[in-house]
């Protein structure tokens, strides 16, 4: 029914994945952009698996959807390092062009000054502020919204809300999002994660309802989810 409320009737599930998240990782603000053709017609399920606290559950900025808003803040890339932890580790972590893919501490240069997880919790209060900040300018009344969740329980809404996660945790958190969009609305995949908006191709067109699934069951083989 909640998702029924977002893509209307009968919608279709086009996609479903179990992420994993260990201590420090931070999925930066982003929107689910495979649903951009039909904006706020596209809805997600996110729910707890294992390791889900209210600490390290989702967060939206509210009224980021809004028409007026959509493309307001696109990239939450951070301006500025000023007064960080760790500036070094700031500025080589905010340079990263990465839209709404994961930054994980053990991929990336650990710093001598202060822990990774630190100078990530640093960044990702930066980030938050700064999107936050871009939004209201464009949509006065949008406001940081957590989403507080336990393993087995779940949040949906729709996916051209911005959202972020920082498993702020000590374990790791495993969660399964699932993706409905109306049957209407053709789904595409980006070739990558940067910004700008790079060129996509069509997972689910349903003026070309076999092609379509061609696409999908060879994406389904060659990426893992």
């Amino acid at each position: 029914k909640a998702v029924e409320e977002i893509t209307g009737a009968e919608p279709l599930l086009w996609g479903a994945n179990i992420g994993t998240a260990q201590p420090g990782d931070l999925q930066a603000w982003h929107l689910d952009v495979e649903m951009g053709d039909c904006w706020n017609r596209g809805a997600t399920v996110w729910m707890g698996l294992d390791g889900m606290t209210p600490d390290n559950s989702l967060w939206i900025i509210n009224g980021s959807a809004a028409k007026e808003g959509r493309f307001a803040c696109p990239a939450a890339l951070v301006k500025s390092c000023a007064g960080a932890p760790d500036r070094t580790l700031c500025q080589m972590l905010s340079t990263r062009r990465d839209y709404g893919t994961v930054l994980k501490c053990a991929k990336i240069l650990k710093s001598t000054a202060v822990t990774c997880e630190a100078a990530i919790r640093d960044l990702r209060g930066r980030q938050t502020e700064q999107v936050l900040d871009c939004h209201r300018k464009v949509v006065p009344d949008a406001t940081l919204l957590h989403l507080p969740i336990w393993d087995a329980e779940f949040v949906t809404f729709a996916g051209s809300v911005l959202h972020m996660t920082f498993n702020s945790a000590l374990r790791t958190r495993k969660a399964i999002q699932i993706q409905f969009v109306s049957r209407d609305c053709p789904i595409r995949h980006p070739s990558s994660y940067y910004w700008p908006r790079p060129s996509t191709f069509a997972m689910y067109d349903p003026k070309q309802m076999s092609p379509a699934i061609d696409a999908w069951a060879h994406l389904q083989h060659s990426r893992a989810y």
